[in-house]
């Protein structure tokens, strides 16, 4: 396998980890909008984390989903990365300066986005290296199934099936150690800033719809319905992670009536939204399973009357398509000193 060069991870919490955890913004204006640009930032950041942390993205064309649907190697991996950093640069030109501090933050954004795409070019090429030093594999004739968006005549919202090499994609060990840490890795002893752009740093690692899975199903269910969007709104989020985020937020109470505001009236507007993007197919991964009725030996529509369970729209109370993932056990919490750093 070949090795990134020590500096590639450093580059990548400089530009993907630094400008949510440190950086001091200008204008709240123009952290706002590097903010509302973390959908392509996050997209390009799975592949560059990975090459940066291991020298290699392999599951990448393992996958055939909305995002890496027709990347099988290293050059079509280029080209996906550098559609999402036009997105990207695009984005930032959209921002309406009306303040030198806006200005100044606009530069800052030009600045970052020119060195991703210097990062892209160095991480292929340590991609492209790997790939030609592999031995060459025996032709994989196991059969998956994956969704993603028709980009044919079946309208932008339609999901389809598709065939897709190997076997469901199952987490590994070090995927499941690095959700037990964002869960549990606030009680290693360091200062608070160090751990937050460790946390950043790892979050931004999160390379699969199971993985995302994993860590929505172990949030704290009372976390605020910002931190359930950054889930919701993650280039990862599957059907099922979406169904999860929405029963785990108490919508047969929500859909009882109108509150007049504070917590359950983020929570009663949230399970609305999360129901209404379901419906209209804004989840196109479906390789997780969820059933409300059971989840971790619990069930969600227990202790309502058939009356209330009504209450909640009919495509919100059955299982999502997939397969389902093993929740985290003890030797998932063995991360070792340092995890991450």
């Amino acid at each position: 396998m070949a090795e990134a060069p020590p500096e590639l991870r450093a580059e990548f919490d400089s530009l993907f980890v630094a400008p949510f955890a440190t950086r001091r913004w200008a204008s709240a204006r123009g952290r706002s909008h590097w903010v509302e640009l973390e959908g392509w930032q996050d997209a390009m950041a799975g592949p560059l984390s990975a090459i940066a942390e291991a020298g290699d993205c392999e599951y990448v064309y393992l996958r055939d989903d909305w995002y890496f649907a027709t990347v099988n190697d290293p050059a079509s991996l280029r080209a996906r990365l550098l559609e999402w950093h036009a997105g990207l640069a695009a984005g930032v030109e959209r921002f309406a300066t009306a303040t030198p501090e806006e200005a100044a933050d606009q530069e800052f954004m030009r600045a970052v986005v020119g060195r991703m795409r210097e990062l892209v070019e160095r991480a292929c090429a340590v991609e492209e290296v790997r790939c030609h030093a592999k031995p060459a594999a025996a032709p994989d004739t196991a059969i998956g199934f994956g969704t993603h968006r028709s980009s044919g005549d079946g309208g932008a919202n339609n999901l389809i099936v598709r065939q897709r090499r190997g076997a469901e994609m199952t987490l590994s060990p070090e995927q499941r150690k690095r959700v037990a840490w964002l869960k549990d890795g606030h009680l290693d002893d360091e200062d608070e800033d160090t751990f937050d752009a460790r946390w950043e740093r790892q979050f931004a690692a999160l390379a699969s719809p199971e993985e995302l899975f994993l860590y929505a199903s172990e949030c704290h269910p009372g976390q605020s319905v910002a931190e359930w969007r950054r889930l919701l709104d993650h280039r990862l989020c599957d059907q099922g992670t979406a169904l999860l985020v929405f029963w785990r937020n108490s919508p047969v109470h929500e859909y009882g009536g109108e509150p007049a505001g504070g917590w359950d009236r983020e929570r009663y507007e949230l399970v609305r939204e999360i129901a209404g993007r379901c419906a209209d197919g804004s989840y196109p991964s479906a390789v997780v399973r969820f059933d409300p009725a059971a989840f971790k030996g619990f069930s969600f529509l227990a202790g309502y009357t058939p009356e209330e369970l009504e209450r909640v729209p009919v495509h919100m109370r059955v299982p999502s398509p997939g397969q389902p993932v093993a929740p985290l056990t003890a030797p998932d919490f063995e991360w070792g000193k340092r995890f991450g750093a």
